[in-house]
């Protein structure tokens, strides 16, 4: 079994697959981030998109492990 990635937003928690396949380093890298506290900011690029600044290893992370740009509606 995979491990996945736990977000909490307002009190509801939700699950999101770690591609750890496609891009173990960006996933090794987060992983030792965690766990991650911040704030969110509606990205406003595709529909109900959220991001948010971290900190740790993952913030000085400048190699993009295989990068997808074109995402179908809801991944």
């Amino acid at each position: 079994m995979t491990k996945m990635l736990k977000i909490t937003l307002n009190g509801e928690t939700f699950l999101a697959d770690m591609l750890w396949d496609k891009a173990p380093e960006a996933c090794k890298l987060f992983e030792s981030s965690c766990p991650v506290e911040s704030r969110i900011f509606s990205a406003k690029i595709c529909d109900a998109e959220v991001t948010y600044p971290v900190s740790g290893p993952i913030a000085n992370y400048e190699h993009i492990e295989n990068p997808v740009f074109h995402e179908p509606a809801g991944a």
